[in-house]
């Protein structure tokens, strides 16, 4: 699978803007905080973005006031996806992004525009001069009323597209430019092992994290043991955490579940499902969740 960008990934831009001949535009669904609008602007002379959140839309359209490039639309991109798509003499980009797969608020019958947003581009453009990219492909089938990855690809192959899905990228471009595919792979692979270094700073000092939280769990057995009134009086932790036949190495969060000391109450006042993941991220493990971002 390669990397999990957040987002869209660094090396499709450049490799999509040279693949589309000028003048290019690209559309947008899916503001958010408008990260992805800026780098769609740059690649290719303007973007036009649709957010169906009114806070985000207005935020985005403050941010973007100063900027002719940049249009925000606020709405439904059921309702103005059609409005946004440029003429066929023009090249486009699109970035689908208007589903929400784990923060979606809004009603059941807008969670996924997909399959709209994907009739509307193929009724109004020609397969030959717009590549189409799709976020958050892993949720295709997964997730609960997504369209399965075949209701996407088979469409947008009828219409002259060659689909390809490439780190949680589902990618619709021209059949012309299917012999390509393989250098757009080539690129992405040398983007993930650059960014290996990028992130490795973060990787170090997560290592650094670690050690001190080993030092700390090393050292409060020993604290515990030196006030046994206090903690025993304040009901603090139980007997056999202040035993001292225990073996520093065993005093965690993980195994503080059933005390009753101070970090035990805070460790029990974290939601269940967050507890692994704040104790893998303690424990110096980050590499198992590492998102590398453009």
């Amino acid at each position: 699978m390669g990397f999990f960008w957040e987002g869209l990934p660094p090396y499709l831009l450049p490799w999509s803007s040279q693949a589309l001949t000028a003048p290019r535009v690209a559309v947008e669904t899916g503001t958010f905080r408008g990260d992805t609008t800026i780098l769609l602007a740059n690649a290719f002379g303007s973007c036009t973005s649709i957010e169906r959140s009114h806070e985000l839309a207005a935020k985005a359209q403050g941010k973007f006031r100063n900027d002719p490039r940049i249009e925000i639309l606020e709405g439904s991109s059921r309702d103005l996806l059609a409005e946004a798509i440029p003429s066929r003499e023009k090249s486009a980009f699109f970035w689908l992004d208007a589903h929400g797969i784990y923060d979606f608020d809004g009603t059941e019958a807008e969670e996924n525009p997909l399959l709209a947003e994907i009739d509307t581009v193929i009724a109004a453009r020609d397969s030959s001069n717009t590549i189409i990219a799709i976020d958050d492909a892993r949720g295709m089938g997964t997730q609960p009323d997504w369209p399965a990855m075949s209701e996407v690809a088979i469409p947008l192959g009828n219409a002259g597209y060659t689909t390809v899905y490439l780190d949680d990228i589902f990618l619709a471009v021209p059949q012309r430019l299917r012999t390509d595919l393989p250098k757009l792979y080539q690129e992405s692979r040398m983007v993930e092992a650059t960014a290996v270094f990028h992130i490795w700073p973060r990787v170090l000092r997560a290592f650094k994290s670690q050690a001190r939280l080993d030092s700390l769990v090393e050292k409060l057995p020993n604290s515990l043991r030196r006030e046994p009134e206090l903690v025993n009086s304040k009901n603090h932790v139980s007997d056999v955490y202040a035993s001292p036949g225990l073996p520093a190495r065993t005093f965690s969060p993980r195994s503080l579940s059933g005390a009753a000391s101070p970090l035990t109450t805070l460790w029990s006042r974290i939601p269940s499902p967050c507890q692994p993941i704040l104790w893998v991220a303690t424990r110096g493990l980050p590499l198992f969740a590492i998102r590398a971002s453009h």
